[in-house]
């Protein structure tokens, strides 16, 4: 994951830059058309320096600010009824009828087959929340119905902080984000990174791309596109038969791996 996978070099971008020629400026002239493809390049070139400086101090992938990760196995899973919407709780903070028991959502997972929408909780008052009691969040009206089985239990979650890590050349902010390893138990075992998808991004997709000049002709014209990439936070299995192929990942960039439920690898 050494390089950029996207090609710059075709339409409309003509990105021809070689290295190998040496070249350290663009030279702008009066009197002579300025081409897309010199402004492309010119930031190419800038990219370029700043890209082997980072080379000389971190590897592909490494943590540069922030970004750290923490495995927690001591969340609680707390299963509603099916026609409730988790989402409408996450991040939130939640109570029973008495007030005895409070709790501060994690994150939550929507319904998917069988299994249904399920709050991940740490308890801030209480220890437990009743099945088949209702559960609202403090501050509001909105309430929620417990499941009445197997409502509740240990589960497994990652989460990585806001960050910068070297990716490809690149210093690539990460975005807080918490991942569900497992639902109903806390002995994952998995590699968990985070994985790399490069964008050209246009205005029809993001509109605050538009030219934001009122009162002007170009006003909400289209311009340049962005490349971008995204870091998702992400799990793998992993393979004792072939440790090769499992660290081989091409767009995975590996931070931690669990084994059971305890941390084997950190990077």
């Amino acid at each position: 994951m050494a390089n950029v996978t996207t090609n710059f070099n075709v339409d409309p971008y003509y990105d021809d830059y070689s290295e190998d020629n040496g070249y350290l400026r663009v030279l702008f002239r009066p009197g002579y058309a300025v081409q897309g493809r010199e402004l492309t390049q010119l930031q190419t070139i800038l990219q370029k320096q700043s890209s082997r400086v980072g080379e000389h101090i971190f590897k592909d992938g490494s943590s540069v600010i922030g970004g750290e990760v923490t495995l927690d196995t001591q969340i609680t899973y707390l299963k509603l009824i099916s026609t409730d919407t988790a989402s409408t709780f996450d991040g939130t903070i939640i109570k029973d009828s008495t007030n005895a028991t409070r709790a501060q959502v994690v994150t939550v997972d929507a319904a998917v087959g069988t299994d249904p929408p399920t709050l991940y909780i740490k308890f801030l008052s209480g220890t437990t929340f009743a099945a088949g009691s209702t559960i609202t969040i403090d501050g509001t009206s909105t309430t929620g119905t417990v499941a009445t089985t197997n409502h509740t239990g240990n589960a497994s979650i990652v989460s990585v902080n806001r960050g910068v890590f070297f990716v490809s050349g690149f210093f690539v902010l990460c975005l807080p984000q918490t991942l569900v390893l497992e639902k109903y138990t806390n002995t994952p075992t998995y590699r968990v990174g985070l994985t790399t998808t490069e964008a050209i991004i246009a205005s029809d997709t993001d509109t605050t791309l538009l030219d934001p000049s009122t009162g002007t002709t170009n006003a909400n014209a289209p311009g340049a596109t962005r490349f971008k990439i995204t870091l998702t936070l992400a799990k793998k299995t992993t393979s004792s038969t072939d440790p090769v192929a499992a660290n081989a990942d091409s767009n995975f960039i590996e931070l931690l791996r669990v084994v059971a439920g305890s941390p084997t690898k950190h990077t």
